[in-house]
């Protein structure tokens, strides 16, 4: 599966924290009181830079991403901006499973896809935006349901999960 990775600029460099096979990918950082770190190598978990400790030296595959929809098992957008967009996500639960999710047709606000997650049956550890809007895409290569939703401008980054 590939889904879209996080934000990027104009000139398609990364516009937070990223690490490739143990390397970081330009200068750019979020301000860590306010984004988290999606560590995807060697474990996957979604890190709360403004309480938990995070080195980027001993990761091999990271990005940070903003803002969280869920945190600590509840919503964490307070107020409804008003501006809509495709949306994806990734989050894991209590026992550390992780998800990947998009909205391929309804467009959202992140306040209104933060209450959604909330209302779905799985125990949310936490839950990251990834970049969305124009650049939300996924493809998904299973024997069931092969899905193939392309964003809508090129994006530099991806995520990949493939079967171990």
């Amino acid at each position: 599966m590939l889904i879209n990775g996080v934000y990027f600029l104009e000139d398609n460099a990364p516009a937070g924290m990223l690490i490739v096979e143990n390397k970081k990918i330009g200068n750019n950082q979020f301000d860590p009181n306010k984004s988290g770190v999606i560590e995807l190598a060697p474990t996957v978990k979604i890190i709360d830079t403004k309480k938990d400790k995070f080195d980027p030296n001993f990761v091999k595959e990271a990005a940070q991403a903003y803002p969280f929809l869920i945190k600590n098992s509840k919503p964490n957008i307070k107020e409804d901006s008003g501006q809509i967009a495709r949306r994806t996500f990734i989050g894991t639960d209590q026992e550390d499973n992780f998800y990947l999710g998009i909205l391929p047709e309804e467009s959202q606000t992140l306040y209104e896809l933060s209450l959604e997650l909330s209302k779905v049956p799985v125990n949310w550890k936490n839950v990251i935006n990834l970049d969305g809007g124009s650049s939300s895409g996924l493809i998904a290569n299973t024997q069931k349901n092969p899905e193939n939703l392309n964003s809508y401008v090129p994006i530099p980054n991806v995520l990949v999960v493939k079967r171990r």
